[in-house]
């Protein structure tokens, strides 16, 4: 599915100032946010195939989006916590 080839130098961060982009936090909140973007196209890549109980298993609890997306939520909550 995937027509990009999209990562962490593609999210829109220029609001953030540079301290808070110098961060080990910053780098794994963008690491996680491509993968996060690469499981959901993978996901729709499956259920545009055809492939609905794998897009299913893929979105589900425990599958790798849905494991990507809390893992993003719990990354971005702990950057914000540090942030002034």
């Amino acid at each position: 599915m995937r027509q990009g080839n999209f990562g962490p130098d593609d999210m829109n961060v220029g609001s953030r100032p540079d301290r808070l982009r110098a961060t080990s936090r910053y780098a794994e909140v963008r690491r996680l946010h491509a993968a996060f973007h690469a499981a959901a196209s993978d996901a729709l890549g499956l259920a545009l195939a055809g492939m609905h109980a794998a897009a299913l298993a893929a979105v589900a609890p425990g599958g790798r989006f849905a494991n990507l997306s809390a893992d993003l939520i719990q990354a971005l909550r702990e950057w914000q916590s540090e942030m002034p």
